[in-house]
């Protein structure tokens, strides 16, 4: 659906990972990470899903000694040794896991929504303006209790770009 653009390597040297999937084949194209808390939802276009890429932006979008819940990926191994608290679920045999209660079903659920608003009603987005999209369908997610989304725009450039009102 993205058009006009090569989309992103999709090798991880040594990410091996065995994909027993039981639904369809395997869609090539750009890859998102995303987080969620709430509603807060943030998703990044990233070019690679290795440890390189996806570390930098954990830690800097969430705080240490956070809870985080993820699949099985290999690049997610690092985050109890770097101050995170790391529960699992293996999606080969749980959606949720049994012993812990992690599960990735609030970020895999808001990123089907975002698919459906990004990809499917503007019927494509290119690679190049992806991200922009991305963090304004985020934005909208987040301010959506707002009766005014305008005056909440208007009110969060204001708390972003101006220092002092006096």
């Amino acid at each position: 659906m993205l058009g006009g653009d090569k989309p992103p390597a999709n090798t991880d040297e040594g990410a091996q990972v065995q994909n027993n999937r039981n639904h369809g084949a395997r869609v090539d194209g750009p890859w998102v990470f995303g987080l969620k808390h709430g509603n807060d939802s943030r998703y990044f276009y990233v070019e690679r899903r290795d440890k390189d890429t996806l570390l930098p932006i954990i830690k800097r979008e969430c705080e240490g000694g956070s809870v985080i819940h993820s699949d099985e990926w290999p690049s997610y191994r690092c985050l109890t040794s770097e101050g995170f608290i790391h529960e699992t679920v293996n999606h080969q045999e749980n959606y949720v896991d049994p012993l812990t209660g992690a599960h990735t079903q609030g970020v895999e659920r808001s990123w089907l929504d975002a698919k459906i608003s990004i990809l499917k009603k503007k019927r494509g987005v290119p690679i190049h303006m992806l991200q922009s999209h991305l963090d304004q369908y985020c934005w909208k997610m987040w301010r959506k209790s707002q009766p005014d989304l305008f005056i909440a725009f208007l009110e969060d450039m204001r708390a972003t770009y101006i220092i002092n009102d006096d």
